[in-house]
C-alpha cells in the first residue's frame, strides 16, 4: 500500500518508484535530482543492492525513461551515480544507453580533495577502502540529461567571484563585468561531519542537500519549477527544494526513510530548511 505525506509543499510517497512515477502525467516535472542505488551491495533496509549486472542496467534504463516521460520540454535530470572501483564503467554503460534524453553536461561532484603535499590543503572526508589495487574515490558523477541537449541553464546562480579581477574587464570595450564567473563542471560539496551512522539516519549512501540545491539552481528556479526525486532516501533533495521555496515530490521504497524525510521537513524553519 502506498503512503503519501505532504509537509511544507513537499510530497513524500512511499512506494516503488516505477509504479508511482507511472501514475504521474507526462510533462508534469521540471527538474529531477536523484541518486539511485549504485548496485555495489550497500546495506539498505528493504532494497537489495546486488542485482545481476544486466538486470540492474535494464532497471535503471526503465527508471530513467520514466523520468524523461515526466519531464517538461526544457526540463533537466541530474543523475548522481558512481560505481565500485572494480567496475568503474557501469554508470557510463547506463548513461550511454539512454534513448529518450540527451547527455548535456557531465559534472564531477568532488567530495574530498588534496592539493600538493601540504596536509593543511586537504579538504573533505576520505572514505578508505581496504585494497592494494585501487585508490579510494574522491568524486562521483552527476549526469545532466535533457530532452533537447541544448537547454539554457543559470550558470551564474552557482557562480564564483573572479580570482583575478582583471578578468572582469571586457578587453574590447573596457567595460567591467559583474564579479561572478561560472563555476565549471567540478563542484566541491563535502559531506557534513558525523561520528556515528545514526546521525545520517542509518542510510548507507545519502548525498548532501547542498548538492541538490546546486543542481536546482543550475537549472534555474524562475517560474517555480517542480522538483522530483524518485529515490529520495532520507529526503535531502526535498530539504533543498523546500529551502528554495519550490514544490517537490519524493518517492522511496522504504517506509523508514520516508518517515525520516517527513521528520526532516518538519524541522525546517520558516525561512527554509536548515542543513
Amino acid at each position: 500500500m502506498c503512503k503519501v505525506v505532504c509537509v511544507k509543499n513537499q510530497t513524500v510517497i512511499c512506494g516503488d518508484c516505477l509504479i508511482e512515477m507511472g501514475k504521474m502525467r507526462n510533462g508534469s516535472v521540471d527538474i529531477v535530482v536523484t541518486s539511485p542505488p549504485y548496485n555495489i551491495n550497500m546495506p539498505y533496509f528493504k532494497y537489495s543492492d546486488s542485482k545481476p549486472r544486466a538486470e540492474y542496467i535494464n532497471w535503471m534504463l526503465e527508471a530513467i525513461s520514466e523520468m524523461g516521460r515526466l519531464l517538461t520540454e526544457n526540463g533537466s535530470v541530474f543523475l548522481v551515480m558512481s560505481a565500485k572501483p572494480s567496475d568503474p564503467s557501469l554508470p557510463f554503460e547506463v548513461i550511454t544507453r539512454v534513448k529518450d534524453l540527451k547527455w548535456q553536461n557531465h559534472i564531477m561532484w568532488v567530495k574530498s580533495i588534496a592539493i600538493g603535499n601540504d596536509p593543511s590543503l586537504s579538504f573533505g572526508h576520505y572514505k578508505p577502502i581496504n585494497s592494494k589495487r585501487f585508490e579510494h574515490s574522491c568524486f562521483e558523477n552527476v549526469f545532466h540529461l535533457t530532452k533537447l541537449g541544448s537547454v539554457d541553464c543559470d550558470r551564474l546562480a552557482i557562480g564564483l567571484p573572479y580570482k583575478w579581477k582583471c578578468n572582469r574587464k571586457n578587453r574590447k570595450t573596457g567595460e567591467k563585468k559583474p564579479d561572478l564567473r561560472p563555476r565549471g563542471n567540478a563542484w566541491y560539496v563535502p559531506y557534513e561531519t558525523i561520528q556515528r551512522r545514526e546521525e545520517r539516519f542509518h542510510h548507507p549512501a545519502p548525498f548532501p542537500a547542498g548538492l541538490a540545491e546546486m543542481c536546482i539552481k543550475f537549472h534555474g528556479v524562475g517560474g517555480k519549477p517542480i522538483v522530483l526525486d524518485p529515490f529520495v532516501g532520507i529526503g535531502n533533495t526535498l530539504l533543498a527544494t523546500a529551502k528554495l521555496g519550490l514544490t517537490g515530490i519524493g518517492i522511496d521504497l522504504d517506509e523508514s526513510y520516508c518517515d525520516v524525510s517527513r521528520k526532516q521537513l518538519e524541522m525546517c524553519d520558516g525561512e527554509g530548511c536548515l542543513y
